[in-house]
């Protein structure tokens, strides 16, 4: 290794000028020495420094990253580098450029300091914008009729209201998603369970209509306040929607999707659900199973249902010192309810991903249900009996009996 020294962070620099960069220092000695002498003078886990442009003006922005994993972040003049490094012990610096990585690896020596160089060569492109303009597939800042009516956007500047950028930014997330799975090549028979205002199912055909430039799609929205439903059919006559879509003022449990077969196409049904809350989010299932579906998006919330039945009492469990605990018990009955969900739907053919899903204004972050029907091919019948064993063994440790089981004993 070579001795490493201001100068060679100066010549560095040099290069870099009028070159967008991003630069961070990690791996600090001396919070590792304190955490062995449970010493807390030095609270830094890591820095990380971008030059951003505001106001016309070069400035650095530091992100810096402490030991309880907040982020705090300052904007300055210029950067004393190398003051950085000597005050925290950096280990590690990191240099990412336009077209390639530069690292330094350091090591401390009593009063010196060595490095090991790497070089390598990406096609990453850094973005000197202070507020980054993000990729969203419905874009801001222009005018989209329905997000004007459902009061997401000003009706005259077209932008995004401050109180509704959450859902802004939750429909897009969701588009994301739905784009990345769906396959665009098959007619689609999109059913939205607990539509309320329907934020989502107008962003799926502003969607495909606009962005996809489709046509090959019935979407049915179904929700129990007859409101909500009127205000949606509503929109439908106003946007001359009505061959395409429908709402419908029904309970989940009852709604019967063959009594709308003659409007169906043939083709992939595709089931969503946003915050169906406890068991309505297993009926949302039901349903989809009951009509074969292709795809099932959903997004579960207040998973009650299990929390009684689970004993918090039972010391010869594993999940003992955690159940007796009520918040604890409550998080873990949330992650009990979903994994049965998955489980179960892996036991009828699906395959499922769970994939964390933004929040909006009202719910936390929780999480979204991707489940995609396999090919009968693709499930053998081993297979088939080893997911069983292991969702009885799941349900006897806890001693408890799913409410979706009961729905779905029929298909199974």
């Amino acid at each position: 290794m070579k001795p490493f020294h201001s100068e060679i962070l100066s010549t560095l620099f040099t290069q870099l000028h009028n070159q967008p960069f991003r630069i961070i220092l990690s791996n600090s000695l001396i919070l590792k020495q304190q955490s062995l002498n449970n010493n807390n003078s030095i609270n830094i886990q890591n820095i990380q420094i971008r030059p951003i442009q505001i106001k016309n003006q070069l400035k650095y922005q530091f992100s810096i990253l402490n030991k309880n994993n907040q982020i705090f972040h300052e904007n300055k003049n210029e950067i004393n580098l190398f003051d950085l490094i000597l005050k925290n012990k950096f280990q590690q610096i990191l240099f990412k450029l336009e077209n390639k990585d530069i690292q330094f690896i350091l090591k401390f020596k009593n009063e010196n300091i060595f490095y090991k160089f790497i070089e390598i060569l990406n096609k990453n492109k850094i973005n000197l914008n202070h507020n980054r303009e993000k990729n969203y597939l419905i874009k801001e800042n222009i005018n989209i009729p329905f997000l004007v009516d459902l009061n997401i956007i000003h009706p005259t500047s077209f932008k995004v209201l401050q109180n509704k950028f959450n859902k802004f930014k939750q429909i897009n997330h969701f588009l994301d998603i739905f784009n990345e799975t769906i396959n665009f090549n098959k007619n689609l028979n999109i059913f939205d369970f607990g539509c309320g205002k329907s934020y989502l199912t107008f962003s799926i055909i502003y969607f495909l209509k606009e962005i996809k430039n489709l046509n090959n799609f019935n979407i049915f929205g179904i929700d129990l306040k007859k409101d909500m439903i009127d205000f949606c059919n509503d929109l439908v006559k106003k946007y001359n929607l009505q061959n395409n879509v429908q709402f419908i003022h029904e309970n989940i449990s009852k709604f019967n999707y063959q009594h709308y077969n003659n409007t169906l196409q043939n083709g992939d049904n595709i089931v969503i659900s946003l915050h169906a809350c406890n068991t309505a989010t297993d009926m949302v299932i039901e349903k989809a199973v009951d009509m074969n579906a292709k795809y099932i998006l959903c997004v579960p919330c207040c998973q009650h249902e299990l929390f009684n039945q689970i004993k918090d009492n039972d010391k010869t469990n594993i999940n003992y010192n955690i159940l007796k605990y009520g918040i604890f018990k409550e998080k873990f009955n949330s992650l009990l309810t979903d994994s049965i969900r998955c489980l179960i739907l892996e036991i009828l053919g699906y395959k499922c991903n769970v994939i964390e899903f933004i929040d909006d204004e009202h719910t936390p972050k929780n999480i979204l249900i991707k489940a995609q029907k396999m090919e009968e091919s693709m499930i053998t019948k081993e297979k088939k009996e080893e997911l069983i064993k292991e969702y009885l063994q799941l349900k006897n440790t806890y001693h408890i009996k799913p409410y979706l089981e009961r729905l779905i004993e029929k298909y199974l």
